[in-house]
């Protein structure tokens, strides 16, 4: 094999052709051959030469060629010796010259010098670095014998590009330029090659990863080793440290080809140090920190390594940076003074070129790196310990090509000092930004460091103003992360006043151009007034306030029972109102619940708000509104023997203290509301025997009045004497309670069984009789609706509600809304069309398989039509519904009517207890019941 590199050019012993145009030209470098052949760079053209001739120190030819452009122009060719070279006739120095076609020169002579060397085709091991008595050395041994090769034919390089590091070569130990030799000379074949170093080019600590040794033009990788183990007998040290990952070289310098012996905490292995060669190396990889190496050698004698960590680690400071920002690399170790080099590493694990930093580790063992960010991609810095080449690697992290932004959302915020302001900074092309905050007159500064840490692109923080200057509670973020990089100290007692303040967003630490700016207007806070309301009894203190408010009236009159909502307008308290766990921690408020009543002996009952709350009372605070509300069960509210009760009168109050930081003397707010008890009254018109007159009208309204809480659910029981009729309803706003019923079918003077109107748990109620008397006629809407169906069945027999709709208007279609809801369900909704005039009629079956009331309801767009089916036990009765529906209101209709009202004017009907059109009705539903049964 040819080895050529022609890295190092030899000085042309000629020059180009004296001829004008001519373009001969030749290079012969020094190489390495195998005395067969040799090689020669020609020019791409030739316009004289012809002929090719190679000749040795003695001016005899030892290789020729004829030269043509077309095969041998701008080659490097190969040219056959017309003799082998060997180790007895190779020559120092050879001769090539271009020749014109009779052999003699040309006008101007084209010749160039080389050293031939022969033995370096194939390399058998190495080359690696070992020292030797303070002096590095490199060796490299190669699979066949070396002649010829001389120091000036080697040039190590090492990392930082020094080249002039060769001191003295050895072949077989002996110096090739005068007679002294390296080692067990006498033992080394010529196949083995030292390279002595130069100490004061390289340093103490020799070759580091990376160098390479170039010989006769071909280069080749040094296996660079830190610690050299070597034989005690030749003078190497008996006990040495080395961290874990370095290359150890065991050296036996005057046992050359013999076998060492390596005990280790994982057992024990014999490796050899290679055929004609004194070194072989020991990576310490496997090894873990304070495991114990034993090396023995072939003269018996022994070296004890210990193996320790270095700790190498690197870190940057962030995770995404602009493309040209400063990557910030902090590399640590264990030990101090220690070269270290840091590059950047593509995703690929390539070195990126030029993207190196190094120095020393300081005195806490931490070198701080700065790289610069190369084009978009993701990357890692490596980190390299120089002297024993341990690395570590950072994790991934990310380059843009955007530029980083920092911005806020508004460009000002307003807030009331004592509050919490939230800004939020949007983040483009990074995780992390710095803000500043500064009052405008300078009497405050905080610095922050946001992190994105639920990668959402922004972060959103909360500046709680009362804990401005008294530490980092003053900020936070509920979904990322926000630390306080400095703040100004306030003294105990001195809070943030209200002032101007400016905001400015950053994306590096050293802040030295903002991205963004904002302002913060702090205003003065406020005390306003307390307001009360009042809650149904069915919500408790604690519940969501969302359905307090909505459920809750202003009042100050508050039935037992029922939830006293008080409503504190007050600004600059939300800071401090509520500690962590969301109790009442106010430093210099008060809220105070006193009996307005006043003994003469004695102060007045007081509860105060840190007594009742949890058990009894609740804060529910709405910041963005500058209100909070304090939600009290005021029948359970109670401190020893101090309670709130029934026909009494409280005030509820909230203060400001002059214990407070932001004001001077106390500050003070306060409502009055009186306790109840809780009370239902049928209200309208009575008669002489105190009953309550019922107009005989579709929409016949009962009413009644309340003081129990609005929204408070109420149920009617009205008994008639063939039916009970029932509604469910809720106290009105105004304390007022209504429910129609239709009682179109009842005669005046039907007297009613009884009226009651009560609260679904029955604590307060009223009830009493009534009497159907005439009433208005109601004006018909132009669709009408009405329902027809039986009061009461036995159970499991056959029932449907019949709806009637009518179009009204004779001469116009009509469109209106049509729902029919049985049961609490909507079984039928839809929008109906009506010609002018017409009428139809739909049916709905009752499930009649329990006992119980079915509750219906028919509704169009300005009428609607409701009643009660009652489902009952089955006794036997046979036809029920033709007997109840047949006899029962034949006799019990026809008896009753005419006992009750037999005193009065029966002319209308003619028939006892039913009107014609009645009787009708009755007969014709009976007939088609019974012929559904029959179907």
């Amino acid at each position: 094999m040819v080895l050529s590199v022609f890295a190092m050019s030899a000085a042309f012993a000629g020059g180009a052709a004296a001829d004008v145009g001519s373009t001969d030209d030749l290079e012969f470098n020094d190489q390495a051959t195998d005395g067969q052949t040799v090689e020669v760079e020609l020019s791409d053209e030739f316009s004289n030469a012809e002929y090719l001739s190679i000749t040795n120190a003695t001016g005899d030819e030892v290789a020729n060629l004829s030269l043509n452009e077309e095969d041998h122009g701008g080659e490097v060719v190969t040219v056959d010796l017309k003799d082998d070279i060997t180790q007895a006739t190779l020559d120092n120095d050879y001769t090539a010259e271009l020749l014109q076609g009779d052999g003699t020169s040309l006008s101007t002579a084209v010749t160039d010098s080389a050293t031939l060397a022969l033995g370096l085709d194939s390399v058998d091991q190495g080359p690696q670095e070992f020292t030797d008595s303070g002096t590095h050395y490199v060796e490299v041994v190669f699979d066949g014998e070396i002649a010829g090769l001389e120091a000036s034919h080697v040039n190590v390089t090492d990392r930082n590009s020094n080249t002039n590091v060769v001191n003295n070569v050895y072949v077989g130990g002996e110096n090739t330029a005068d007679t002294s030799t390296y080692g067990a000379s006498a033992d080394l074949a010529n196949n083995n090659l030292i390279i002595e170093l130069d100490g004061a080019t390289l340093g103490e600590s020799g070759l580091a990863p990376g160098a390479t040794v170039d010989i006769l033009g071909e280069e080749y990788d040094i296996e660079t080793t830190s610690t050299t183990v070597q034989d005690p007998d030749e003078g190497g040290a008996a006990d040495l440290d080395a961290y874990d990952g370095e290359n150890l070289a065991l050296l036996a310098a005057s046992n050359p080809d013999t076998s060492v012996d390596i005990a280790a905490p994982d057992g024990s292995v014999t490796r050899g140090l290679g055929e004609n060669s004194v070194v072989r190396t020991l990576n310490t990889d496997a090894y873990e920190n304070g495991d114990e190496i034993t090396v023995t050698f072939a003269s018996d004698a022994t070296v004890n390594v210990t193996v320790d960590d270095l700790g190498v680690s690197v870190s940057t400071d962030k995770s995404q940076y602009a493309q040209g920002d400063t990557i910030k690399a902090t590399v640590e170790a264990d030990d101090i003074d220690r070269d270290v080099e840091a590059r950047l590493l593509d995703s690929n694990g390539k070195e990126v070129d030029g993207a190196v930093d190094s120095g020393s580790l300081d005195s806490n063992g931490v070198y701080e790196a700065e790289l610069t960010a190369p084009e978009p991609g993701d990357y890692t810095v490596e980190v390299e310990d120089v002297d024993s080449g341990i690395t570590a690697e950072s994790d991934s992290f990310s380059v843009t090509e955007e530029e980083q932004v920092a911005n806020f959302d508004a460009n000002q915020y307003e807030q009331e000092i004592g509050d919490v302001v939230e800004f939020t900074v949007d983040l483009e092309d990074t995780d992390e930004a710095y803000v500043n905050l500064s009052e405008v007159d300078n009497n405050y500064d905080a610095t922050l460091n946001l992190t994105d840490t639920n990668d959402d692109g922004e972060v959103t923080v909360k500046f709680n103003t009362y804990y401005a200057g008294h530490g980092d509670k003053a900020f936070s973020s509920e979904d990322d992360e926000v630390e306080v990089d400095s703040q100004t100290s306030f003294d105990s007692g001195v809070r943030l006043l209200d002032a101007d303040y400016e905001l400015e967003a950053f994306v590096n630490d050293a802040r030295d151009r903002a991205t963004d700016a904002s302002f913060l207007v702090l205003s003065e806070r406020n005390t306003g007034d307390v307001t009360t309301h009042v809650a149904p009894s069915d919500l408790a203190h604690d519940d969501n306030i969302e359905d307090i408010l909505g459920a809750s009236s202003e009042s100050d009159t508050i039935a037992a029972d029922d939830l006293l909502v008080a409503e504190v307008d007050a600004s600059g308290v939300y800071g401090y109102l509520l500690d962590d766990s969301g109790n009442w921690n106010g430093e210099g408020l008060e809220l105070n619940l006193t009996n307005t009543h006043n003994p003469r002996y004695d102060d007045p009952e007081q509860l105060q708000l840190s007594d009742i709350e949890g058990s009894s009372a609740t804060v529910h605070e709405d910041a963005a509104n500058d209100t909070f509300y304090v939600v009290v069960d005021v029948s359970a509210a109670a401190d020893g023997d101090t309670s709130i009760d029934a026909d009494e009168t409280w005030n509820v109050e909230f203060a400001v203290t002059e214990e407070n930081d932001y004001v001077d003397e106390d500050e003070r707010s306060d409502a009055t509301f009186s306790v109840e008890e809780r009370d239902v009254t049928i209200t309208g018109d009575f008669d002489d025997d105190e009953r309550l007159l019922v107009e005989n009208v579709e929409n016949s309204e009962i009413t009644a009045e309340s003081n129990i809480a609005p929204g408070t659910e109420v149920r009617y029981n009205v008994r008639l004497p063939t039916e009970v009729k029932t509604a469910t309803t809720e106290v009105a706003e105004d304390g007022t309670i209504s429910a129609t019923f239709d009682l179109s079918n009842y005669d005046a003077g039907t007297e009613i069984r009884s009226i009651s109107v009560s609260e679904l748990n029955e604590d307060a109620s009223d009830s009493t009789k009534g009497i159907i008397v005439d009433g208005e006629a109601e004006t018909k809407g132009d669709v009408t609706v009405e329902g027809d169906a039986p009061t009461n069945v036995k159970v499991d027999d056959d029932a449907s509600l019949d709806v009637t709709v009518t179009n009204n208007d004779a001469d116009l279609e009509k469109t209106t809304s049509y729902t029919v809801t049985i049961d609490g369900e909507v079984v039928d909704e839809q929008d109906l069309t009506l010609e002018a005039g017409e009428e139809i009629t739909n049916s709905y079956d009752f499930d009649t398989s329990a006992e119980g009331d079915i509750n219906w309801d028919v509704s169009v767009d300005d009428d609607s039509d409701s009643g009660t089916l009652t489902v009952g036990k089955d006794d036997g009765n046979g036809d029920e519904n033709g007997a109840e529906n047949g006899d029962e209101n034949g006799d019990e209709n026809g008896d009753e009517n005419g006992d009750e009202n037999g005193g009065e004017d029966d002319d209308e009907d003619g028939t006892p207890g039913f009107g014609i059109a009645v009787a009708l009705v009755a007969m014709l539903a009976a007939a088609m019941l019974a012929l559904r049964r029959q179907n």
